[in-house]
């Protein structure tokens, strides 16, 4: 009733929009100004600091507090049970940002709610599919015509989250995308997510607008018979994973398939066991020309048989030294007699088996559970160059800021470049993985690695001055060089009984 809310029901007039689904979203107006609310609610520092606390208000460094919301159409996020726990508000101009959402707090988690859901389950007495768009105004101008099932995320990804959620009330999810590059790009996002929640019985479709259009243009433009029969015939979700890893490739060749079976089994190895799965892999196969048991094959590769006496594994680093070359560590070097000694297999080089270094079977781990980056430091691998140790790096920074990632997410991310590549063919090792105690292998690896610049630096020392003529070492440097042997036995000492 504020005597500017005129401006706001014009705007949703001038979008088509009726008071009756206004009312049934309980859109409102945050008139202009700084402490509207400020004056009207925080009459007391507690009901400040609760409106601060639930991203109402909002304080700045300087200690000055004021309302988040201001000239903006509001709309109130519901969860699942009708409570509000956050707005939405849209400016009603050209200012910037366009839409402004409540922050995280303790009831609002961002990747967990859909605006949208609860009035959808309200209007359906059984829902048969969720259609997920990108803003709220669709979701409106799609309710107001007919379309009573569509939600729309809250300026994040798709997530698992908010996929399981779903399909514990309906079988289908159908996601709605522009037809640019950034569409189709959200949209295989969407897909990564989706893939560990496909379930047999479960579909995920995608329908793609002519660039431009969105949901409420389309629906304006053609009516809701035109946008249902539109979502009747999106794409399914196979079509969509083979026809993206498929992009770029000549699949009328040899190489153009092989290639195009080498990107797609990651994905496909993200389902769960069950029928779906199974039809994937046969799909692939006829796509590919490939028998179903040789693309089984390279789904999950053997691993390579271990020699008898092994070299030291390829640990897929260069430590960087200023004061001395690297040797490397001599194989299998008894200290007393100098001779090659065959080694007890630890469990590191057991995982390095198959690997062609331990950063790579880091990466593999990561790759088949990646939850278990919190137990890593990216700091540990600081003084450590390398391609993969690189890659490593940037796999574990990424995994600590986007702990919810999954496999498929990652090699996403990565998908087209030289990395990629390397990440799907390590994806697919899936025999090489442990079936239990990946934790401590991955804290063991990871251990490994941080202690090599250490030993490396150790060896090459020693290395150095064994090379020395012994007649012409001081006694000094002989101290040193028996100093060095004794610290040398001590860390293999300690590296043995860590990991036996």
């Amino acid at each position: 009733h504020h005597r500017e809310a005129g401006r706001a029901v014009k705007y949703l007039k001038q979008r088509g929009l009726t008071g009756v689904v206004a009312r049934q979203f309980d859109l409102g107006f945050a008139p202009p100004g700084w402490d509207n609310l400020v004056k009207e609610l925080g009459g007391s520092e507690e009901q400040r600091d609760l409106l601060v606390k639930t991203g109402m208000l909002v304080e700045n460094e300087k200690g000055r507090i004021y309302d988040r919301f201001r000239d903006r159409v509001v709309f109130p996020i519901r969860d699942q049970r009708g409570r509000v726990i956050a707005f939405g508000g849209r400016v009603l101009e050209d200012d910037k940002p366009k839409y402004l959402n409540s922050p995280e707090t303790e009831i609002f988690h961002k990747s967990r709610e859909l605006y949208g859901l609860y009035q959808a389950r309200q209007t359906n007495r059984k829902l048969e599919r969720i259609l997920v768009v990108e803003g709220y105004m669709d979701v409106i101008a799609l309710a107001q015509h007919g379309i009573s099932y569509a939600t729309a995320t809250l300026g994040t990804a798709t997530s698992k989250t908010h996929l399981e959620r779903v399909y514990r009330l309906c079988p289908e999810v159908v996601f709605c995308f522009d037809g640019d590059q950034a569409g189709r790009k959200a949209a295989f996002r969407a897909m990564e997510a989706a893939l560990p929640c496909m379930e047999d019985g479960r579909q995920a479709r995608f329908l793609f607008l002519p660039e431009g259009q969105d949901p409420d243009d389309a629906v304006r433009g053609g009516g809701a018979e035109h946008f249902q029969r539109l979502l009747d015939e999106a794409m399914p979700l196979e079509n969509f994973l083979f026809e993206s890893v498929a992009q770029g490739l000549d699949i009328t060749k040899l190489d153009g398939r092989a290639r195009m079976s080498k990107l797609a089994l990651p994905y496909i190895r993200q389902l769960p066991e069950g029928v779906y799965r199974q039809l994937m892999f046969q799909e692939l196969a006829r796509r590919t020309g490939l028998e179903l048991a040789s693309l089984m094959q390279l789904e999950a590769p053997a691993p390579a048989p271990t020699p008898d006496y092994e070299a030291e594994p390829d640990y897929g680093v260069t430590p960087r030294y200023d004061d001395a070359p690297v040797y490397g560590e001599a194989p299998g070097y008894d200290e007393e007699n100098h001779s090659p000694q065959p080694r007890q297999r630890s469990a590191c080089q057991a995982l390095a088996a198959g690997y062609s270094n331990l950063a790579q079977a880091a990466l593999a781990l990561l790759l088949h559970q990646p939850d278990i980056a919190r137990l890593a430091d990216t700091n540990s691998l600081a003084d450590m160059d390398g391609e993969d140790i690189a890659l490593l790096r940037e796999l574990l920074t990424l995994l600590h800021r986007r702990p919810e990632s999954n496999t498929a997410m990652l090699l996403g991310h990565w998908y087209g470049t030289a990395e990629g590549e390397l990440l799907s063919r390590l994806a697919g090792q899936e025999r090489l993985i442990p079936t239990e105690g990946i934790e401590q292998q991955f804290a063991d690896t990871m251990t490994e690695l941080a202690h090599l610049p250490h030993r490396s630096k150790l060896a090459a020392q020693v290395d150095k001055l064994k090379l020395t003529n012994y007649a012409e070492v001081s006694e000094l440097e002989k101290q040193r060089l028996k100093e060095m042997l004794q610290e040398k036995q001590r860390r293999d000492a300690q590296r043995n009984k860590r990991k036996h």
